[in-house]
């Protein structure tokens, strides 16, 4: 059995903004951090540095107790960083933790379908569809970035709305 006295963190990267929730296992004690938004370089997403920052700054709230398991959802996992194992692995050695990470789109299928099969629309910032029976179906759609896909999305309707009035104006 866990201690009751440790704490698990879960920690959303996006394109926006990042945020995380830092929680004791018995549910008694609830802590919130904000980061930066994840930027893509030329080497990637930087999505791993800002998950590891606010990883940090949780593991400081801890009071000393242990942090048993850190879950990271991360924009650009799938498409824009080729090998996140030596940084995740660095990450769970520095916080004395397991650390598992997923696309954002994962993680959203996750929360909204409790691990059960089925898709879902994710539609913000950027735009992703996400589809999986967990066993022999995984399926994605779009999510590639605004300057490639993302259609519907944030971004994509205010390039539109700033395409046409440069033209209108």
């Amino acid at each position: 059995m866990p201690d009751p006295r440790g704490w698990i963190l879960g920690i959303d990267v996006g394109g926006t903004g990042s945020r995380a929730l830092l929680q004791r296992v018995d549910g008694t004690d609830r802590r919130t951090f904000v980061g930066d938004r994840a930027r893509a370089t030329s080497a990637g997403t930087r999505a791993l540095d800002v998950a590891a920052h606010l990883a940090h700054e949780a593991r400081v709230a801890c009071d000393d107790h242990p942090l048993l398991g850190v879950g990271i959802g991360a924009t650009g996992l799938a498409t824009l960083l080729s090998t996140p194992e030596d940084a995740l692995r660095d990450l769970a050695n520095a916080l004395d933790a397991p650390v598992a990470a997923a696309t954002d789109a994962y993680t959203a299928h996750l929360g909204a379908l409790g691990g059960r099969g089925g898709a879902v629309l994710s539609l913000g910032t950027g735009a992703v569809a996400f589809a999986t029976d967990h066993d022999r179906l995984a399926r994605r759609l779009d999510g590639w970035g605004h300057l490639y896909g993302d259609r519907g999305s944030g971004a994509r309707i205010g390039m539109a709305a700033l395409e046409s009035a440069a033209v209108l104006g």
